[in-house]
């Protein structure tokens, strides 16, 4: 079994939680878990991920969810730019009362499928960068509510118990396979 270092993530102090875009060029970071559920949008560029000992290869418009305790690690190939959003057990509490034993679906990858969930949640983290850069007075609270909105996604389309993780709400329509959404 892969061993990991516990990292201490330092969430802001407003909204306790971390939320970066992160910007590598060849960048290998090691196995580590932490409490927080971490999500990865891949916006450019490839990256292989490994979580408890599976492995993903990620592309542009690919999500990848970390749930809280899982060893993981990347591997970023080449120059590439994605996503990171860390989400403390405080904000998980308020999902759901069995917080603990919520486990959501660890990859999506962009496909004709899974257009629609994945645009709105690379939509969802490019508005909290745009809130993150515009600094306004008051903003944190759009920017809380984009997070809160990416959860619910997670918590009704990403949940092993759902019939299909990704599938559409009933009289959506797909967009198509373009990974050109917001990216």
């Amino acid at each position: 079994m892969q061993q990991g270092e516990h990292e201490i993530i330092s969430d802001d102090g407003l909204m306790q939680l971390y939320f970066t875009q992160v910007d590598a060029s060849n960048e290998l970071l090691p196995a580590h878990w932490h409490e927080h559920l971490e999500m990865i949008c891949m916006q450019h560029g490839a990256m292989t991920a490994y979580i408890n000992e599976t492995s993903y290869e990620l592309q542009q418009g690919d999500i990848l969810v970390v749930n809280p305790r899982d060893i993981h690690y990347t591997h970023v190939h080449g120059d590439g730019h994605y996503y990171l959003l860390q989400i403390p057990p405080e904000h998980l509490k308020r999902v759901s009362e069995d917080w603990r034993g919520l486990h959501f679906g660890e990859y999506v990858p962009y496909s004709e499928e899974t257009a629609s969930v994945n645009c709105r949640m690379s939509q969802k983290l490019e508005e909290m960068k745009c809130l993150q850069e515009q600094a306004a007075d008051g903003t944190h609270l759009l920017f809380l509510a984009a997070v809160y909105k990416l959860l619910y996604l997670l918590y009704t389309r990403m949940r092993p118990r759902s019939i299909m993780c990704c599938a559409t709400a009933p009289g959506e329509i797909l967009s198509g396979s373009s990974r050109a959404c917001s990216m």
